[in-house]
């Protein structure tokens, strides 16, 4: 585990209670006792090996599962660069546009988009009724 994981008994605590379990209960599924599971969980003793896999087995999970990194949710891009580029047609007019612009159009007109580019385009468009 890395530094910044959780200790192995506060993990196990935490898995327990997400199981919906109570120290009890998961003492009376693995054949432990409840101060076994309640010292292991404090951190005050390292279980062995068959031990810990005694209540991994309840916890329905393996020894690589336990003991593997989590797996961190990929971080939206906030700032996106080269966006690529649109051409805006209105009214047989058109008009180039590039990350960062904006537009304002009656979206009753036929319009299109099209992207010029080879890099990907994404348009972020709000309406809202002419009377708003």
């Amino acid at each position: 585990m890395s530094d910044d994981g959780l200790a192995p008994g506060k993990r196990l605590s935490e898995i327990r209670q997400q199981l919906g379990l109570s120290q009890r209960r998961a003492a009376e599924l693995s054949g432990l006792t409840h101060s076994a599971i309640s010292t292991i969980e404090q951190d005050k003793v390292s279980p062995a090996i068959s031990t810990l896999q005694k209540l991994l087995k309840v916890y329905g999970l393996s020894l690589s599962e336990f003991f593997a990194e989590p797996e961190k949710p990929d971080e939206p891009q906030v700032v996106i660069n080269q966006e690529g580029e649109v051409i805006l047609t209105i009214n047989g007019q058109t008009y180039h546009l590039v990350a960062g612009q904006s537009y304002a159009i009656n979206t009753g007109i036929p319009h299109s988009f099209s992207n010029t580019s080879a890099g990907i385009c994404r348009i972020i468009s709000a309406h809202t009724p002419t009377t708003f």
